[in-house]
């Protein structure tokens, strides 16, 4: 006896993902300028996974003790407000604890500007913006190890 199929309805039907956006945004997305600097360097294999998420881990300590970079809204009324008394206040400094001593590595290492700014302000440097791996010119290139050195001290203080 045949057993009963527990798929129902019309067999699914493989179509090719279609792009539904604008023609400037297909065009973008072709030449990978949507993507995340720091996403685009694990892509190219410029860093490795544990420093990715180094980077990734040192942009959410830096949203905590900072704010998310860019612009956003205040609500000013009763419910937008945000109760102080509900926080974690120990939480928060160890957090703020741990950005500082990762900010401190970074200082020490002269990486803090080149890591900040493509881990957390999402910049785009001139070595990513070309299609090899390596930089050209020596200021480009200067920034890559600087970058390099930097997520590379971050995993050995995270990960030992």
């Amino acid at each position: 006896m045949a057993s009963f199929s527990t798929r129902r309805g019309r067999p699914r039907v493989e179509r090719p993902p279609t792009d539904f956006g604008t023609p400037e945004l297909i065009a973008h997305r072709a030449r990978g300028e949507t993507i995340e600097s720091l996403d685009l360097c694990l892509e190219r294999r410029i860093i490795n996974p544990r420093e990715h998420w180094c980077g990734i881990h040192l942009r959410w300590l830096h949203t905590i003790r900072c704010g998310a970079p860019g612009i956003s809204a205040l609500s000013l009324h009763e419910h937008g407000r945000r109760n102080h008394a509900e926080q974690d206040l120990a939480w928060q400094q160890e957090r703020e604890a741990e950005y500082r001593t990762a900010v401190d590595l970074l200082k020490s290492t002269q990486s803090l500007n080149a890591v900040i700014s493509i881990c957390v302000d999402n910049h785009r440097p001139p070595f990513l913006k070309s299609t090899t791996a390596m930089p050209h010119s020596s200021k480009s290139e200067n920034e890559f190890w600087k970058f390099k050195c930097g997520l590379q001290a971050l995993d050995n203080l995270w990960h030992p």
